[in-house]
């Protein structure tokens, strides 16, 4: 696995980090990535100019894994700090044109203008561009007045963009210097962008990688979750003094779900144990809620969503109970707690990854959100459905 430039929208995303510290492992249909906090940085603002900066630091045929929210028809990052437009298929198409136009009228601005057939030939090299781009250079004009209106065209494309003349030319002349380097693969975990591959494939020219991958469903990256204890798993089969309890595979008991950043006052919530159905104030708030076994420990995950509240939660249930007790002695300390090294387990082994540093109690959670014909309401990245939903341009 080699290690991969990771980059991170701060603002947008802010527990990514924290994820990838955790379980510093992306799988992927072109081969799983090695994240390392060495290669990671975190921006806030993420925007197009310091992202093309990052990746140039990927070095040539390198690769990148770039966290962000996204769309559809393109990636929801800004071209700049202030009002740009995000960087979408459209706006990559306007970019080009705006690259191609400015070539051409550097060629034209550098031909010489001694002689008259001199400036004949520049003045007919700026008619054909103004047929190409539709300058409106008509009639009679002076070589000034035709870079003049160059130059306006020019403005009016930075303006479709909703940034200026300069921060074009900035946008144009960085990724010139990422297409430069001819990446490998730019990676993206960001919502939805793998649904049109029509897109992806402008962006990966915008690029100019060798592999553009997306996810083509949600991806979510969620604070670290509180573990409550539930009960332990209960025997069905009474253990021997020479044996072990045989356990049922599913716990008993309740579980909560808890509050994330969102309205205040709202407490912890507790899911319908039948429905798994949260309710706030009249408001029913759907549970999506998974459970993992290993054979000695269980962890159920649950995720609550709906606007404008977010929840998440997750139990654990410790090693099975133990029929075999004396009498009078007090209660295993794991009756009121899990196994932390159990759940561990768990959570590595599972549904995460077994090289992570996750060593129990809360832990931070990542994944894909509605996966589409999926009989599960959300994936894992140690799933193998997590990778045949990264769609590869």
């Amino acid at each position: 696995m080699a290690d991969v430039r990771l980059i991170i929208d701060g603002e947008g995303l802010p527990h990514a980090k924290g994820y990838y510290a955790t379980f510093p492992h992306e799988p992927s249909p072109a081969g799983e990535m090695a994240l390392v906090e060495s290669a990671t940085v975190v921006l806030s603002p993420l925007t197009v100019l310091n992202l093309l900066d990052e990746l140039v630091k990927a070095g040539s045929g390198g690769t990148a894994l770039v966290v962000c929210h996204a769309e559809p028809h393109g990636m929801r990052v800004r071209l700049d700090g202030g009002r740009g437009t995000f960087l979408s298929q459209d706006a990559v198409i306007v970019i080009e044109e705006s690259e191609r136009g400015l070539a051409s009228a550097t060629v034209i601005r550098a031909m010489p203008e001694k002689t008259d057939k001199d400036k004949l030939d520049k003045k007919n090299a700026w008619r054909s561009l103004s047929e190409r781009l539709d300058l409106r250079i008509v009639g009679e004009f002076s070589l000034p007045e035709a870079s003049a209106q160059f130059d306006k065209w020019f403005d009016s494309q930075a303006g479709r963009l909703s940034i200026s003349a300069s921060t074009l030319k900035d946008v144009m002349t960085k990724s010139k210097a990422v297409r430069a380097l001819s990446l490998e693969r730019l990676e993206l975990r960001a919502c939805d962008l793998g649904t049109d591959k029509g897109a992806m494939a402008v962006l990966k020219r915008f690029f100019g990688c060798k592999a553009f991958l997306a996810p083509r469903c949600r991806t979510a990256y969620l604070a670290p979750m509180t573990v409550e204890s539930i009960a332990p798993l209960v025997p069905f089969k009474s253990a021997t003094p020479k044996s072990l309890p045989q356990v049922s595979q599913m716990p008993g008991g309740v579980w909560n779900a808890h509050r994330l950043p969102g309205p205040h006052g709202l407490g912890v919530l507790a899911p319908d144990p039948v429905t798994g159905e949260v309710t706030v104030k009249g408001t029913k708030i759907p549970g999506k809620k998974r459970s993992f076994f290993n054979g000695r420990s269980f962890l159920v995950i649950g995720i609550y969503e709906t606007e404008p509240f977010t929840f998440t939660g997750g139990a654990a249930a410790p090693r099975p109970a133990n029929a075999v007790r004396k009498k009078g002695s007090p209660p295993p300390s794991w009756t009121n707690e899990p196994d932390w090294s159990q759940v561990a387990e768990v959570a590595r082994s599972l549904f995460m990854f077994s090289g992570g540093n996750y060593a129990g109690k809360k832990f931070p959670f990542a994944g894909f959100w509605d996966p589409p014909a999926s009989q599960f309401p959300w994936l894992v990245p140690n799933e193998k459905e997590y990778v045949s939903l990264i769609v590869s341009v």
